[in-house]
């Protein structure tokens, strides 16, 4: 499809009702013009049903809010922090380094979601801590960890409660033997304490070096499918939590997936009324208690206790994305290193994956470098726009299910066919390019079934914000 700019052609049309005002019959030439071009525009958009547009990136569309930019001289600032090892894979941390003419700046956003899921697959793994080989051995973590917010009143007066959550695959590469954990943190100062929260595990003081509190942990029950089992490579493994709202409270649900289907292993409901609740907040601009940070992570390291392993053979894949109201997207920049976590690995050199067009890093064996892997000068968005309740997209056997008539997702800059698919199968492809740091937007008209409507009032519970949910009306007469 031929890629259609409307705010220029408009733009091009303007000058012709302005140079020609002071000649009736040339003004009538020019208003004729007009309704011309414009008729020849919405012939376009009859004969497609659809606008192929391309925006810069803006807070009402994206959900992402641009804080601002500073000039730095040198990208060791994001690149350097003084370890001797780092948690390693792919990592938004709320900023990019934007390059110009005019030298390097780092770019500073912010947002906050509901959701986020990282997905990793394992060709081939296998790690060791020679020096620990009786506490670490062959284990490795694969965490998911994000930074959780909500206002609470306190004596009358409002404060804000930060907690790090941690939703873990704990895997022992001597074997493929894998668990799941999550844990629960306060950054200090703040200290984590025992009427704080509650969920299906404990509380503990933490076995790490000058972390003298409390956090919450709690292991996957044994008998749970795809829990304590040996992983047949090549094998995928999700980790997903979700942040609501029950009666005030902030809730947080804890998933895995290995194969055998998602599975809810933790819900946390922290005893506080929330007076505002912000769910998972990235922001690269603000610092977190203790100099933390708030970010999303999706990273390979030691496997507990704020102690280290290396990497002697590898060959996996990573993703990382977060719920903007209609879809999972993939984020539109990364670090390959987390600074949260304790625990680090060495000899895991982690990449931007080749132009595969989803958003997705590798990972193999070498030496690890912590750099930025892309950022919004790389990427850009695909916004689909349809009436449709519910969808989904296609993209290079990616597939992206939308709910309320919008699907954002964020790819490498390039051509693609995006295969749409609606309500009652209704289906559409549609050939698109994608400009670095900018949306392109197709817009898919939905026909609504002619058929009766039946109009009913549920209460449902138990399900994760962002699923579907279909009822199927069957009658002879309908």
């Amino acid at each position: 499809m031929e890629k259609k700019d409307l705010k220029k052609e408009t733009f091009n049309i303007l000058p012709l009702m302005v140079f020609n005002v002071n000649e009736k019959r040339n003004m009538l030439i020019s208003i004729l013009a007009v309704l011309i071009i414009i008729f020849s525009i919405l012939s376009i958009y009859s004969e497609y049903n659809e606008y192929a547009g391309n925006d810069m990136y803006t807070q009402e569309t994206y959900g992402i809010t641009i804080l601002n930019k500073t000039n730095f001289a040198n990208s060791s600032e994001l690149t350097n922090s003084g370890k001797n090892a780092y948690p390693m894979g792919i990592v938004d941390q709320g900023r990019e380094i934007v390059k110009s003419k005019n030298g390097n700046m780092i770019e500073y956003y912010k947002y906050n979601t509901t959701e986020l899921l990282g997905n990793v697959t394992i060709y081939s793994l296998k790690t060791n801590n020679a020096t620990d080989e009786q506490y670490i051995g062959t284990w490795v973590s694969i965490q998911l960890n994000a930074v959780l917010v909500f206002n609470v009143t306190e004596n009358g007066n409002e404060k804000q409660e930060i907690y790090w959550v941690q939703d873990v695959a704990m895997l022992n590469t001597t074997g493929n033997y894998v668990f799941f954990v999550d844990n629960i943190w306060m950054f200090p100062p703040q200290v984590l304490e025992k009427g704080n929260l509650t969920g299906n595990g404990y509380m503990a003081y933490a076995p790490i070096k000058n972390y003298s509190g409390m956090f919450y942990s709690c292991n996957a029950y044994t008998d749970m499918p795809g829990n304590y089992i040996s992983l047949n490579y090549p094998a995928t493994i999700q980790l997903f939590i979700s942040s609501t709202e029950v009666n005030s409270k902030p809730e947080i649900n804890f998933y895995y997936d290995d194969g055998f289907g998602m599975q809810c292993f933790d819900t946390v409901t922290f005893n506080a009324q929330a007076t505002k609740d912000y769910g998972f907040v990235v922001n690269g601009l603000e610092k977190a208690p203790g100099n933390h940070m708030f970010d999303a992570e999706l990273v390979f390291a030691g496997p507990w206790g704020g102690k280290n392993t290396t990497v002697y053979s590898a060959n996996t894949t990573m993703q990382l994305q977060f719920w903007n109201g209609h879809n999972l997207q993939g984020i539109i920049s990364a670090f390959n290193y987390g600074v949260n976590t304790a625990e680090g690995i060495s000899g895991l050199d982690i990449t931007a994956q080749e132009r595969e067009g989803n958003i997705m890093v590798a990972g193999k064996q070498g030496k690890e470098n912590c750099t930025e892997l892309f950022s919004s000068q790389d990427t850009g968005n695909l916004l689909i726009e349809s009436g449709a309740p519910f969808g989904t997209v296609e993209i290079n056997n990616e597939s992206y299910d939308f709910s309320n008539g919008l699907a954002n997702i964020t790819l490498f800059s390039g051509n693609y066919t995006a295969k749409v698919t609606l309500i009652d199968n209704q289906t559409k492809n549609v050939n698109v390019e994608i400009f670095p740091g900018n949306i392109t937007v197709i817009k898919i008209a939905y026909n609504m079934p002619n058929r009766p409507f039946i109009t009913l009032s549920l209460l449902i519970t138990g399900i994760t914000t962002g699923v579907a949910v279909i009822f199927v009306w069957k009658n002879k007469n309908h």
